[in-house]
């Protein structure tokens, strides 16, 4: 049953509206990744339905829940330091604190929820945040 509902529920998701726009903005200037949480199968066919799979170079997927080690992982994957990497997530304990306590920097959209639920589109403001988010840190060699 649940399957049935998942497959019957696939041709309703749509990216969030400015999505697209913001993701292409970002790609201009900075290495895009997925780091999630699920089946890989199922999130990667969430991103080509959504039609967001052609700006992140890679997705990295994990069938447990995020951790510290998740993310040493990809860290280690890509040769990076954790400095030199932002997540924008809206989970606070997988998405934020994780990745802080390794010193990933970090942006919280939960902060544009409205209600408890996100926004069915990507505000001005929102956009406009990250923006400034990402200029404070520019000279800090930080990629996505």
């Amino acid at each position: 049953a649940a399957v049935i509902g998942y497959h019957s529920q696939k041709s309703y998701i749509k990216p969030y509206n400015n999505m697209s726009k913001l993701l292409a903005y970002l790609q201009k200037s900075y290495n895009l990744y997925v780091a999630t949480e699920g089946i890989k199968k199922k999130q990667l066919e969430k991103l080509l339905r959504l039609k967001l799979d052609k700006y992140f170079k890679k997705i990295f997927v994990t069938t447990r829940t995020k951790s510290i080690k998740f993310y040493k992982s990809i860290l280690r994957k890509l040769k990076l330091k954790a400095n030199q990497v932002v997540m924008i997530g809206d989970d606070e304990k997988k998405d934020i604190t994780f990745p802080s306590i390794l010193g990933i920097h970090t942006f919280n959209i939960s902060k544009f929820y409205l209600r408890g639920r996100v926004n069915k589109f990507l505000n001005k403001k929102y956009i406009l945040e990250i923006k400034k988010f990402l200029k404070n840190l520019e000279g800090k060699n930080v990629r996505w």
